[in-house]
């Protein structure tokens, strides 16, 4: 998953986290979609195919992986840079708890796998994505950063979620209606 150089920075006292510029657009520029009339048969055209496209970039169950744990509620067109080859994921702004009580919970890559019919693969694409993570990394970036900030909070939330993520991904997506899943 190619996400662009990050950088701490000091931010008026308070420590903020920063990007650098990949230098090519996002992938709602990209496709024109800023350009149409929201409700339109051509907004919803150019839409429906940014959601196709999106969701068959390589990286794109691994991101929704990552935007689980993280709790980034945010991830839309803008938020994903694309060149024509190679994506770039960017904006976690409203990550970590950012967006609790602003935002609805909600995991808008999964919505846009659903809504491009590709929600079974992409589920399971993310629960293998998933079953790969380092469960340990969370704990070896802080001990990085403990002179830096005090991440414990985030970490200890971080690693709550690794921990149920194949419970919180599955959540995601539509159940199969069985004989089994009625009580």
């Amino acid at each position: 998953m190619t996400v662009p150089s990050s950088y701490l920075v000091d931010l008026e006292g308070e420590l903020a986290f920063a990007s650098a510029d990949t230098g090519y657009p996002n992938l709602s520029q990209r496709l024109g979609i800023d350009a149409l009339h929201p409700g339109s048969p051509e907004y919803d055209a150019a839409l429906g195919m940014a959601c196709n496209l999106i969701c068959s970039l390589p990286s794109a169950p691994l991101a929704a992986t990552a935007d689980e744990a993280i709790d980034n509620r945010d991830r839309n067109l803008g938020n994903v840079l694309w060149d024509g080859v190679t994506e770039a994921w960017i904006d976690h702004a409203h990550a970590l708890g950012n967006a609790e009580g602003l935002m609805q919970d909600v995991n808008k890559l999964c919505l846009m796998a659903n809504a491009s019919a590709v929600g079974e693969s992409f589920s399971q694409s993310a629960i293998a994505s998933w079953m790969m993570l380092d469960r340990k990394a969370p704990q070896l970036v802080a001990s990085c950063l403990v002179t830096v900030a005090d991440l414990e909070k985030p970490i200890t939330e971080l690693s709550a979620r690794l921990a149920s993520m194949g419970n919180r991904l599955l959540s995601r997506f539509p159940a199969a209606d069985d004989l089994l899943s009625r009580a």
